[in-house]
């Protein structure tokens, strides 16, 4: 047999096939067809948006935030001191929360959704001062050009989320404080706090410097980094070099820190949720068998008190009689 016939003969076995399985064949090419539109409605083909194309959704670029305290528990903080407490204050809180209801059966609830959700009143305090844990609506139609920004739910279960959104503003307000680092340095918000100063006179200069010798200050001690704004804030050449290296490695050691601390804690917990769940059903369970017993016991009350009921109707037909 030639090429020439062998092609004709796959070609007419190919038409009969077709032919005899003609519905099979068209519904493969409708469902090409339809797989093709989708991917071309969602710009797969041309790459003009979703995550698989080389150009970017609009979702995307909405989800981008930029790396700044505005709006945070971090916005009016200036020294690292404070930024820490702050941050150790909050954080603070919601891990002893979350630990008590933990440890404490008495705080679970039965139930499904919110129902089920136990007191979580510091996780959402946290979660309603995160910019992160917003999404904003597009109210253009109704207010022009207005974005009303939403709250994303908050369960018991956005416990790991929530925090480390947490963390991730504290480390932006950390690195806002390492980039100025000069102008910290400079207004002496590098100082471990408390501490005092004065206006002191040293060679040519005058300026706001820690002192703990009231006797070699111009003005009264006070606790205010910038001496109450009664004096400049002058520094040596010498000062801004030895202090401005310590100012970056405090940033970097405070950064590792709370990132090791709050991994240990997430793990710690991430133990007592595993725990949590199955100790929580067999209580549930519990709790709905006594509920059941308790429906038992007042149908058995219910049903004893019939013959006497009956008793009472029988001699009262009895007297009629």
């Amino acid at each position: 047999m030639t090429i020439r016939d062998f092609i004709i003969t796959g070609w007419h076995d190919g038409r009969r096939m077709v032919v005899r399985h003609k519905i099979l064949v068209l519904t493969i090419l409708v469902m090409f067809a339809v797989a093709g539109s989708t991917r071309f409605l969602r710009g797969d083909i041309l790459g003009t948006g979703g995550s698989g194309g080389t150009g970017s959704s609009s979702s995307s670029e909405q989800s981008l935030r930029t790396c700044d305290s505005k709006d945070t528990r971090f916005e009016d903080v200036e020294n690292i001191d404070e930024a820490r407490d702050i941050y150790r204050r909050a954080m603070t809180a919601v891990v002893y929360e979350r630990e008590m209801i933990l440890k404490t059966p008495s705080l679970w609830k039965c139930g499904t959704g919110a129902a089920g959700e136990p007191p979580i009143a510091e996780l959402r305090a946290l979660a309603d001062d995160l910019p992160g844990w917003h999404y904003r609506v597009d109210t253009s139609f109704l207010f022009g050009g207005v974005t009303t920004p939403v709250q994303r739910p908050v369960t018991f279960a956005s416990f790991a989320a929530i925090v480390a959104e947490f963390q991730r503003e504290y480390e932006c307000k950390l690195t806002e404080i390492q980039d100025r680092n000069i102008a910290q340095v400079s207004l002496n918000n590098d100082v471990e706090q408390p501490a005092q100063f004065c206006c002191m006179t040293v060679g040519d200069f005058q300026g706001c410097r820690e002192q703990t010798d009231a006797s070699m200050c111009d003005t009264p001690l006070t606790s205010n980094a910038r001496c109450d704004d009664q004096c400049p804030v002058l520094l040596y050449m010498s000062d801004l070099i030895s202090r401005m290296p310590a100012l970056h490695q405090n940033v970097l050691d405070e950064r590792e820190i709370s990132r090791v601390a709050m991994e240990r804690m997430l793990n710690t917990m991430r133990s007592f949720d595993v725990n949590y769940a199955i100790a929580r059903q067999f209580v549930c369970y519990q709790r709905a068998s006594l509920d059941l017993k308790n429906e038992m016991s007042l149908l058995a009350d219910a049903v004893s008190c019939m013959p006497k009921i009956w008793d009472a109707v029988t001699s009262i037909h009895d007297k009629k009689q």
